[in-house]
């Protein structure tokens, strides 16, 4: 922290390095990426300062990631929501880290479809954004574009590598392509993980399976179900046990069929709009055992739940 003190100017940022390596021309410029990490690099120490009782620290950083914040938003966001020399990465960085005032999020949020529907549709992002850009897009309340890019077939996309016979993840969006065959062998993996980060959207978002607290001794169901996609099957192997959540769609129909372990807890997000409308096992959620309606929120019933075996059915 005391060294990227040394590279920050007026809250900007300016490490250098290599940049959103290997986008494909959906990056960001530098001071928007270094001055990003800085912020959230202090808020993960406020967190850790916090955990283990240094207050006066945690209380610094905390201030210390406000100012940072501050700067991004003074220096690169555009009163029309755009981010300054910054495209598919810049704003994936802006909403996953948690970086935008309020009051421009939607403003901002439009103009990072615009970003992609400046490339047909396609995703950009080379190495520091990949990962956080569909996470970003649901946190802009755009789980309708992540799909779409989830589910994009054609280069450059996730998808485009398994239609064209790969069993592992490219180094290059563009390792292989029909028109020029294989890219330059100095370097180019054909078995790398970094754009295989797409992975936690898979889990968290259309799975939907997340910690609530350390070690999964809380957890979070919440799948975010798109078009494109009937069902989904998700297990994660947590310390206490197997968790699970599969979900299908039919015609008017829904199911959840969520597994919890033994001496955890759960809140399980449903997707409806009206709780009435929801079973478990069953029966109404009222009687059900062990579920606990706490609230709606965003177009979802939000139940607790022990250690168990829930199906929750809603009949649309």
């Amino acid at each position: 922290m005391k060294w990227l003190e040394g590279k920050t100017k007026d809250g900007i940022s300016n490490v250098g390095g290599f940049g959103d390596w290997l986008n494909a021309g959906g990056g960001a410029k530098k001071e928007v990426m270094d001055t990003a990490y800085h912020a959230y690099l202090a808020q993960i120490m406020a967190e850790m300062s916090r955990a283990i009782g240094k207050d006066e620290d945690a209380v610094r950083f905390t201030k210390l990631c406000n100012e940072i914040k501050e700067a991004f938003a003074r220096e690169f966001i555009q009163p029309d929501g755009s981010i300054k020399e910054s495209s598919q990465t810049g704003y994936a960085l802006a909403f996953s880290m948690d970086l935008l005032p309020l009051k421009m999020r939607e403003k901002v949020a439009e103009k990072f479809v615009d970003e992609i529907k400046r490339f047909n549709w396609h995703l950009a992002t080379g190495f520091i954004g990949t990962p956080r850009l569909l996470p970003a897009l649901s946190k802009a309340g755009r789980d309708d574009a992540a799909y779409r890019l989830l589910l994009t077939e054609t280069y450059p996309s996730w998808l485009f590598p398994v239609k064209n016979g790969a069993t592992t993840m490219w180094e290059r969006w563009n390792g292989w392509t029909p028109e020029k065959g294989f890219g330059d062998i100095s370097m180019n993996s054909f078995n790398h993980y970094s754009f295989g980060a797409v992975g936690e959207y898979l889990y968290g978002w259309v799975g939907g399976i997340k910690t609530a607290s350390p070690g999964y001794k809380t957890i979070i169901i919440r799948p975010v179900i798109g078009n494109g996609i009937s069902w989904a099957k998700t297990s994660f192997d947590s310390p206490y046990g197997i968790i699970a959540n599969a979900w299908n769609v039919e015609i008017g129909k829904l199911k959840l069929d969520v597994t919890i372990p033994a001496n955890t807890r759960a809140t399980v997000y449903v997707p409806t709009t009206n709780a009435a409308s929801v079973t478990e096992s069953g029966k109404t959620t009222e009687k059900a055992n062990g579920v606990k309606f706490l609230r709606m929120e965003e177009n979802s019933a939000v139940y607790e739940v022990g250690s168990g075996r829930y199906i929750f059915k809603i009949e649309k």
